[in-house]
């Protein structure tokens, strides 16, 4: 392990730290530096292999809001993610003044109860989308402004090879695409827009209209939040 300690005007820096936390090894590369009594400035690289999702979310709050789907997901999962960003006078994070990317890695994840997957499977008739077995995805995904953009990722459930790629806020908002790759090999397909909201979200069969979210604005000079995110006029997407 090493630490790296600057002055304060530099603020200090942490190089390759590893502790345990939720019975695996963190890793952690992470600059952190004062901006004012009540603000500081983050820059980090985290990484954990094969950890407890469920654990996760419960204990750590940032995976908490970060991976809100997690909730409803059991199994063991890998993280490697680079994010900036500020922390207000509590060391929470500012959300809206976030800027990173990287992978969560599914290794085998189970999920059940998930209100997105359940109005799929009801949407569709198809009874066996609901709980789907999650085994070796890799998703992909940057956060910008309070919005997660995810890169597209195919999974199997049931016979079927469903597609999902899109945008959700820290605060719920979806706007997520998918294709619903039928049996048999998922190579003919429909597409499905899911709107709204983690709590009520809205499932359209054939559409490909979705609801866009302007992101939030953020001052990073003065550490405020100028505008929240909100949902736009439809769209399309191709």
């Amino acid at each position: 392990m090493k630490r790296k300690n600057r002055n304060k005007k530099e603020g200090f820096y942490l190089e390759n730290v590893t502790f345990s936390i939720i019975d695996c090894i963190l890793g952690i590369n992470a600059l952190y530096k004062d901006e004012s009594p009540t603000s500081a400035h983050f820059d980090a690289h985290f990484t954990a292999k094969d950890f407890d999702v469920q654990r996760a979310y419960k204990e750590i709050p940032m995976f908490h809001d970060m991976v809100s789907a997690a909730e409803k997901a059991h199994g063991i999962i890998s993280v490697d993610y680079k994010v900036k960003g500020d922390l207000n006078g509590n060391m929470g994070p500012i959300y809206e003044s976030m800027q990173g990317g990287g992978t969560i890695n599914l290794r085998d994840v189970k999920i059940k109860g998930l209100k997105l997957f359940d109005g799929i499977s009801s949407k569709t008739g198809q009874s066996g989308l609901n709980n789907p077995d999650m085994k070796g995805i890799e998703i992909k995904s940057t956060i910008d402004k309070n919005l997660i953009s995810i890169e597209p990722f195919t999974f199997s459930v049931a016979s079927f090879r469903p597609t999902i790629k899109g945008t959700t806020s820290f605060d719920g908002l979806l706007d997520l695409r998918m294709r619903l790759g039928l049996p048999l090999f998922g190579i003919i397909g429909f597409p499905i827009v899911i709107t709204g909201t983690h709590e009520a979200p809205k499932i359209k069969i054939f559409s490909k209209t979705g609801q866009e979210i302007n992101p939030a604005i953020y001052d990073e000079k003065n550490n405020k939040v100028i505008r929240e995110e909100k949902v736009s006029k439809p769209k399309t997407k191709k």
